[in-house]
């Protein structure tokens, strides 16, 4: 997970870097791609990594990853790539994750609720990873889990997989 948060904090400055002009075969392009193709598996595998065993470990690590992922989806938004990769990217994974979970994973009502809860606390900590990053002087700092959003989003993360603990294990 580590190596995934920081692929995902390189790409975001990148991409921040570029936001002007991302010009095919650049990284910030490359990176776009990359999400593209393995964010659907991005995604589940982190909502998997919090229903399995010592969730409650992973929960910071698992909201940082969301919540840059979030941020990128966001950033594409403003740029000339929001067909590519956009919100609704990030949306769509995320209700396909739920959907694709076996029932027994998930508490009674649970599959309605999940994803309008963790689409707006996502849209909350983006906005304020993005904020942070867009200061100079938080530019090169890691600004994860900073502002409401972010610690909104970790709450709900810790509530999921707390929630979760007593569950069948997903192995």
């Amino acid at each position: 997970m580590s190596y995934m948060s920081c692929f995902l904090e390189v790409s975001l400055i990148s991409v921040l870097e570029s936001l002007a002009c991302i010009t095919e075969g650049s990284l910030s392009a490359v990176v776009i791609h990359v999400l593209l193709r393995s964010g659907e598996g991005l995604i589940s595998n982190v909502v998997y990594a919090l229903l399995g065993v010592s969730a409650m470990s992973r929960v910071h690590k698992s909201a940082t990853i969301l919540q840059q992922l979030a941020a990128l989806c966001s950033l594409c938004e403003r740029t000339t790539w929001k067909a590519v990769l956009c919100w609704n990217s990030l949306c769509g994974w995320l209700q396909s994750t739920v959907q694709s979970l076996p029932s027994e994973y998930l508490i009674q009502g649970e599959a309605e609720t999940i994803v309008p809860l963790w689409l707006e606390a996502l849209a909350s900590a983006a906005s304020d990873y993005l904020d942070s990053k867009s200061s100079d002087a938080n530019r090169s700092d890691h600004v994860h889990m900073q502002g409401k959003g972010g610690r909104t989003l970790k709450r709900i993360i810790r509530d999921f997989a707390d929630s979760h603990r007593n569950a069948p294990n997903p192995t």
